[in-house]
């Protein structure tokens, strides 16, 4: 397997349907992690260096130019000019011979993105130094063209990303700087043409959808479908041309990626796209008519919609199935061997596997369906609280009404979560939400003013979620709800004045050990998934409110967040707990390295649990050979390194050192896993 991160899309397949036989009592386990690690799903010690080697590697250059930016941030006045310029431009020079050195090595790429980072900082310091009055768009807009020269020298991708994010900052920089008004709107319609130019630059440059050509076509997408849907009954040129370019997208992208070479990826976005404005359309067209036909026009248009792309994406899923056949063939056939040697009949194990993967859809259109029933599910809330309030009106509005709306919309979520299909199952997911909210809104009510602030309220809704994850069978109910039932638990016990020094603690480091020792046990991983992605998801969460400061906290709109006392402390332990118990289980060369990291990762909770715990999503994701859990548990590694930085208590030069010795040991760390990689037994 050439990437480090995860393993090709049929072997992610493959994996999803054995992984369904083992639940199912098929596969043994112990078959099933055989499999998972022949077919490159699952990494072995060599896949577990290349790993860490490479993801190390890119945390460290990341976290050493972030701390070298942090630190000319802090000392400007106390350095002389040369000394400044002359630092920035010894470290550019120096990854230039490194470069020159490595030019075929990972070494050099990340050397070649530090340049990248460092070049803004150069060119931060000559603004700051020599005072020359531009604005900040135009720091960015030199930065950006310094990258784009830099990129076509590397031909680096990474680089690539790079310049058009920061192209993007300074045009939207230029927009504020401008404010608001007619010329914001020419300006507006400017930026997403030259996006549409540079999008079609690179599909010309490329010659197909690589993972930077999604990400500019999503970002193209999204903009374009919120402009035209405010601007569709405006009338203006303005409008007309935003809509003229949005129908131009969709048709240049349906000539490219349905007709000449299917993407699936891309008519998701399209078809998304087009019920997003179908459904705004619908909205506005109503809207002087009245709300409640707004909403309800709105909610019909959204599930045809809906209906019909879920048809559309199963029958161009279903289309471009002979096109993996001989990728899944050749991998099937490795799966078939493994499977004689453990005895098992290999001809029906092979007729399952190949019915669920024609069955199974890609993780984006799921993504999308999830994003689709939250959105669904407030509007169908907001059409229930509007329709009440027109009955009975906002005086007789309490908790018994509420609790009305619960069971009226939880009977079609209880029915449509019932069926197999996947657009049932989002409507149904649609009416859950609307259901839990209504439920949730009784029980405030009903508690009036009196639970606030004492831990009460939240224990009340943990009970209520509780009731609901029993009637409504869904995995991403499922995992919604223990995310909240997480926060809701501990934080209602930290909110007890009686419990707050002790026992919070404990419930946290019960609950991690639990979620560690259960997801990297195949017994419940899969079976578990969405309590586990869940509980992951709550602890996150705290770890963000225990990350801001308390005066935060109590304005944060009455919700009454309370600091965990000893919350650092209990995910040190629920980390290091189960690699003590895993490596008991182990041979002692297998489980120190489990224990050395798990003792890192304790150390790096005493002082930022958010970001050890995203640190480990990232584990558990190689673990299982999620992209999902990986694309996400790495957003939230960098969203909680900003959130400590920015909320901790000490001063600039101090946080960039952190961030700047962070990186240098991140860096020997990578270090090390090369040498053992090309040393022995992994060599």
């Amino acid at each position: 397997m050439n990437n480090p991160f995860f393993a090709d899309k049929t072997a992610s397949a493959t994996a999803c349907a054995l992984r369904q036989l083992q639940v199912e009592g098929v596969i043994a386990i112990p078959a099933s992690h055989a499999l998972l690690l022949l077919i490159g799903v699952r990494p072995d010690t060599q896949g577990w260096l290349r790993f860490v080697r490479v993801f190390l590697a890119l945390v460290g250059t990341l976290s050493l130019s972030c701390g070298v930016i942090f630190f000319f941030a802090w000392n400007w006045q106390a350095l002389p000019r040369l000394m400044k310029f002359a630092l920035i431009e010894g470290a550019i020079i120096a990854l230039m011979v490194l470069v020159w050195w490595r030019w075929t090595r990972m070494a050099a790429h990340l050397a070649l993105i530090a340049i990248g980072l460092l070049l803004g900082v150069l060119f931060a310091v000559y603004g700051q130094i020599y005072q020359t009055g531009a604005e900040s768009w135009l720091l960015f807009c030199s930065w950006s063209f310094s990258l784009f020269l830099l990129a076509v020298f590397a031909r680096l991708t990474a680089l690539w990303f790079l310049c058009w994010l920061t192209a993007n900052v300074a045009f939207l920089l230029r927009l504020d700087s401008i404010g608001f008004g007619y010329g914001v709107i020419g300006l507006d319609l400017l930026y997403q043409a030259s996006q549409l130019i540079v999008l079609a630059a690179w599909f010309i440059g490329v010659r197909r959808a690589d993972w930077l050509f999604r990400i500019m076509a999503f970002w193209l997408l999204a903009t374009l479908t919120l402009a035209s849907s405010y601007w569709i009954y405006d009338g203006t040129p303005w409008g007309i041309l935003s809509l003229v370019l949005w129908l131009g997208t969709l048709a240049l992208g349906y000539l490219l990626f349905y007709r000449r070479q299917r993407d699936l990826f891309i008519l998701t976005n399209g078809l998304f796209s087009i019920g997003f404005f179908l459904v705004a359309a619908a909205s506005r067209l109503f809207l002087q008519v009245g709300v409640m036909v707004m909403l309800s026009a709105g909610l019909v248009v959204f599930f045809l919609c809906a209906y019909q792309a879920s048809r559309w994406l199963k029958r161009w899923r279903h289309d471009d199935m002979p096109q993996e056949n001989i990728a899944q063939q050749a991998m099937l056939q490795k799966v078939m061997q493994q499977l004689q040697l453990y005895g098992v009949m290999p001809e029906q194990c092979m007729q399952r596997i190949t019915a669920l993967l024609h069955r199974r859809m890609p993780w984006y259109v799921h993504v999308a369906f999830i994003l689709s029933g939250w959105f669904a599910g407030c509007l169908i809330f907001s059409w229930l609280i509007l329709g009440l309030l027109l009955s009975v009106g906002f005086d007789s509005l309490d908790n018994l009404n509420f609790l009305l709306l619960a069971v009226v919309s939880g009977v079609p979520g209880w029915f449509f979560l019932r069926k197999s299909a996947v657009i049932l199952q989002q409507i149904g997911l649609s009416w859950a939400i609307a259901s839990t909210l209504s439920l949730c809104s009784a029980v405030v009510l009903a508690m009036g003013g009196a639970g606030w602030g004492s831990g009460i309220l939240d224990l009340l809704l943990l009970l209520a979620l509780a009731l609901l994850n029993s009637v409504f069978r869904n995995r991403v109910y499922h995992c919604l709800s223990s995310a909240v039932m997480v926060f809701l638990l501990i934080n209602g016990l930290a909110s007890l004045s009686v419990l707050n020094t002790v026992f919070p603690a404990l419930v946290v480091a019960c609950i991690t050990s639990l979620l560690m020792l259960l997801a990297t046990d195949d017994r419940y991983a899969w079976r578990y998934r969405a309590w586990l992605i869940g509980m992951m998801a709550g602890l996150l969460l705290l770890c963000f409110c225990h990350t801001m400061p308390y005066s935060w906290l109590t304005q944060a709109g009455g919700l009454h967040l309370v600091p965990v006392s000893g919350f650092n402390e209990g995910v040190a332990a629920g980390l290091l707990f189960p690699a003590l118990i895993i490596g008991r289980r182990a041979e002692l060369s297998r489980s120190w390295p489990v224990l050395y990291g798990a003792a890192l990762l304790a150390v790096i909770s005493l002082f930022a649990p958010g970001i050890a715990l995203a640190s480990s999503g990232i584990l558990l994701a190689r673990y299982h050979g999620s992209k999902v859990l990986l694309l996400v548990a790495a957003t939230l590694l960098v969203l909680y390194t900003i959130d400590n930085y920015y909320f901790a208590g000490i001063s600039l030069l101090a946080k960039s050192l952190v961030l700047a010795g962070s990186g240098g040991a991140g860096l020997l760390l990578a270090l090390w896993a090369h040498r053992c990689l090309h040393r022995g037994a992994y060599a």
